[in-house]
């Protein structure tokens, strides 16, 4: 089985505030600040676990934070509501320099990747990456992946699947989807897609 790394370079994963439970409600606001950013995500607390109502992102442009009030009358850098019927709704990952980084999906595994400038508010970046795996390479790259037909694998990667044949077949016994995914490296200035030409088997719900 494949081993999953360490989560260890995380730059946005250090700038959490708090979270502040809401009277009488059975919802807490969670605060981010990175520098010039701050943002407020409603996490509704529920029988079946927390998600996430939606989020905002603000400019602090030298203000001083006090409360959640304070951002009431600001228009938002970012603004998203959660649909309860939609299970790949965003959720907020991070903010790293200037870029918001926003995580959609149903479980962990593969996830939807998307990031948003917001100096110019706009997409950037859509993609997959893996819960199980750390995101950032450096400072500089983040790791996303792409599925590879389990076929293309066993026809031009016989190596690849020789090594994985047998958690594969193990796996499938149990009714585990097991995927093969090719492994590339983001660059954060220009968005270009490099591939590693490493390919890894795993597990999916």
């Amino acid at each position: 089985m494949q081993e999953i790394e360490d989560k260890k370079v995380h730059p946005f994963r250090k700038n959490f505030l708090y979270h502040k439970q809401i009277e009488n409600c059975t919802k807490y606001c969670e605060i981010y600040k990175y520098e010039n950013y701050i943002a407020f995500t409603l996490v509704h607390e529920s029988e079946n676990g927390d998600y996430v109502d939606g989020f905002n992102v603000y400019e602090l442009d030298n203000q001083k934070f006090t409360d959640r009030e304070h951002f009431d009358n600001l228009t938002p850098l970012f603004s998203t509501e959660r649909d309860l019927d939609d299970p790949f709704a965003p959720w907020f990952y991070g903010i790293y320099n200037n870029l918001l980084f926003i995580d959609s999906g149903t479980g962990p595994g593969l996830r939807g990747l998307d990031i948003f400038n917001l100096k110019t508010r706009t997409l950037v970046y859509s993609g997959t990456h893996h819960s199980g795996f750390d995101l950032f390479l450096n400072e500089d790259s983040i790791r996303t992946f792409k599925r590879i037909d389990t076929e293309e694998v066993r026809e031009k990667y016989p190596e690849i699947m020789q090594k994985y044949q047998s958690d594969y077949d193990q796996y499938a016994e149990m009714g585990f989807w097991y995927s093969f995914v090719k492994v590339f490296s983001v660059k954060l200035d220009d968005f270009q897609e490099t591939d590693t030409s490493e390919i890894i088997g795993i597990i999916e719900q």
